[in-house]
């Protein structure tokens, strides 16, 4: 495990790299892993320390350094991300990427070629319908049903047979399978 001097280094370099180079610069995949704990052992080693000791005052300067070193770093790589996707429109070396920006990475990815299709149709005169525009589906529920939980992680119902509800469409299939919701045209 590295120590808490070696990790405000660690940190520091990163963040310089990031500065200095306009791509995206490689970081290992935990190091936001990394980073989190750093911060939890300072604020550890504060609550021990008489605020008015010169050593308190110090870890203290070193947290407020190490957060805006941290915020800045993560600040500077999603902006080269949004960029590199909205101007130049090549991909990312995903090796470059830690396992959070990865993800944000390919959520972004989506919503910009979503953006393009929109941009396309709008040009081509062609109109959007509301699933599309929303990314969910109104449904009427055929019986009742439990709680569902989603794709997302998110919290459905429970539901009453008739009930109205509008779910994302990527957890629609297999209801409307089960013959549990009918699809309502609006």
């Amino acid at each position: 495990m590295l120590r808490l001097e070696d990790m405000y280094t660690k940190l520091y370099k990163a963040w310089l790299n990031e500065e200095e180079k306009s791509e995206i610069q490689p970081l290992p995949e935990n190091f936001y892993s990394e980073v989190s704990s750093y911060l939890k052992s300072l604020r550890s080693e504060m609550k021990g320390l008489d605020e008015k000791a010169l050593k308190a005052k110090l870890k203290h300067q070193e947290i407020q350094k190490a957060y805006w070193l941290a915020k800045s770093l993560v600040t500077k790589r999603f902006e080269k991300i949004v960029k590199t996707l909205f101007e130049e429109k090549k991909k990312i070396n995903q090796n470059n990427l830690t396992v959070e920006e990865k993800l944000v990475y390919q959520h972004l990815d989506e919503a910009f070629k979503k953006m393009d299709e929109i941009v396309r149709r709008i040009l081509e005169g062609k109109t959007l319908d509301l699933e599309e525009k929303t990314g969910k589906i109104i449904l009427r529920f055929l019986k009742d049903t439990p709680s569902l939980v989603g794709l997302n992680l998110k919290t459905y119902g429970p539901f009453k047979a008739e009930d109205l509800a509008s779910i994302p469409i990527k957890n629609v299939e297999k209801l409307i399978g089960y013959g549990i919701v009918k699809k309502v045209e609006v």
